[in-house]
């Protein structure tokens, strides 16, 4: 089974609509960081059914629906001990280390395959995320403690954040590019 472009633009769709959602309420002064909770674990399930997809084996779908439920539970847990209206820090964290370590392991498995379409269209939507995750793992472990930094400091540091998601989406729409050349 391929990894249909359509997953991933559903997967866009929904950063889109949660990206809207966050800057509104910001700009309302409504604090957003319950709505960061839910985006990261619908995020996480998200990844897992792509990478489900990806990788095209039973026995991985049924890991990703495991490590999905496991961390559900955590997030939800990590969320009641510690107030939705607090980054979530950790999860995020995890969430971050957990695409790394499966974009590595997608990418490293590729490279003794033969390329065709399909692959490189995979090869460049593992290799945004890859590019982004990898970026921000430390960010979004010490998320709660930007707040103790000066304004300009937070406004250059979420720009960076800005500057390297728009460098994901910009591999992704390479890989659009690619498979509609093909």
């Amino acid at each position: 089974m391929e990894v249909p472009p359509k997953s991933i633009f559903f997967y866009l769709l929904f950063n889109l609509v949660f990206n809207v959602l966050a800057k509104f309420t910001a700009n309302k002064g409504i604090n957003n960081l319950p709505l960061l909770h839910l985006y990261t674990l619908l995020d996480f399930c998200l990844l897992c059914v792509v990478f489900s997809i990806f990788y095209n084996k039973k026995t991985k779908t049924y890991l990703f629906f495991l490590i999905s439920f496991v961390f559900v539970v955590f997030a939800i847990g990590y969320a009641v001990k510690y107030s939705l209206y607090q980054h979530n820090s950790l999860p995020r964290f995890l969430e971050s280390l957990f695409v790394v370590v499966v974009c590595c392991h997608f990418l490293l498995k590729q490279l003794n395959h033969k390329s065709n379409t399909q692959q490189e269209f995979e090869i460049f939507i593992i290799s945004g995320l890859f590019l982004y995750y990898s970026c921000c793992t430390a960010l979004f472990g010490f998320s709660g403690e930007l707040l103790s930094l000066s304004r300009n400091m937070e406004n250059i540091v979420w720009n960076f954040h800005a500057a390297i998601m728009l460098c994901m989406y910009l591999v992704f729409g390479y890989a659009y590019i690619k498979v509609k050349e093909k």
